[in-house]
């Protein structure tokens, strides 16, 4: 795929809109293997129809907050291997696992229809989708987002205090578990809960929200990256899947009803049956 690290701003945001895409990945490559010069442009025509979707649907979308848009420029341009290099940061960290204008607005949408008054976070990242939640819920509302890196809460503090919306945000920085061990205790319960970290975990997340009460009544859980560019679906003999894994407990767990969203690497969005399935 492109090397975000060499390219102009307008193709840093080409690249992150087909990041995931391994339709795109396999359309690149044919397009770098082809020698007939007529195929190769049909090819890189194809892979850029793909792009012309993804930008309408963009442009379609209401415009994403100054604030948000700064977030996403600061991302998108942080020099990302030498925080790490200097040891800012203890994790590789990629702009691409920024929620973006997409995903953005779908959170605060799924806000404004739960009409939710409180949201959990799990994965914060630069705070892209926490102050898109955020910028949704109420004057006295509550976002709690969780990162194990104390530089990202350096950087997502710095632009949520340029908000208006920053204030209702917290962030905690510890193993997520820790965190959501301690809001149960409290008694806290969430209107939706949103999980962008760690994929190895997401089936330890979904399982504590469930079994200690964390999610409100007529709550959800969104889950990002459902689709993990493809993994799940391209079945490799004798490899092991995360993301597969987690997918297929979502599907075998008789307590949820769950839908997959087709937008970027694919959100799932899960409720407890009973707040979907009505028996009258």
């Amino acid at each position: 795929m492109l090397n975000c690290s060499v390219l102009t701003m307008d193709q840093k945001m080409k690249a992150h809109t087909l990041q995931y895409d391994p339709i795109v990945e396999e359309l690149v490559n044919l397009s770098n293997e082809v020698v007939d010069e007529k195929l190769k442009k049909r090819v890189e025509g194809i892979i850029d129809l793909r792009y012309q979707r993804d930008v309408y649907g963009t442009e379609f979308n209401t415009p994403a907050s100054p604030a948000l848009q700064e977030i996403l420029h600061s991302t998108l341009t942080e020099n990302w291997d030498s925080l790490l290099q200097n040891h800012e940061l203890t994790n590789r960290c990629s702009p691409h696992m920024v929620s973006g204008l997409w995903a953005g607005q779908i959170l605060k949408i799924l806000v404004s229809m739960q009409s939710a008054r409180r949201v959990l976070e799990i994965g914060m990242f630069t705070g892209y989708g926490a102050l898109s939640m955020a910028e949704a819920l109420p004057q006295d509302g509550e976002l709690v987002t969780c990162d194990m890196q104390p530089y990202l809460e350096k950087m997502a503090r710095k632009h949520f205090d340029k908000s208006p919306h920053g204030k209702k945000i917290t962030i905690k920085i510890a193993p997520a578990l820790e965190t959501m061990a301690e809001l149960a205790k409290e008694g806290k319960q969430f209107d939706l809960v949103f999980v962008d970290a760690d994929k190895a975990g997401y089936i330890g997340y979904f399982k504590f929200i469930l079994d200690n009460n964390l999610l409100a009544p007529r709550g959800t859980i969104a889950f990002d990256n459902v689709y993990w560019s493809g993994n799940p679906y391209i079945v490799e003999p004798g490899k092991y899947e995360v993301m597969r894994e987690f997918n297929n407990c979502i599907k075998n767990d008789p307590r949820v009803y769950q839908v997959l969203l087709p937008v970027r690497d694919g959100i799932a969005l899960v409720r407890r049956k009973e707040d979907v399935e009505y028996n009258n």
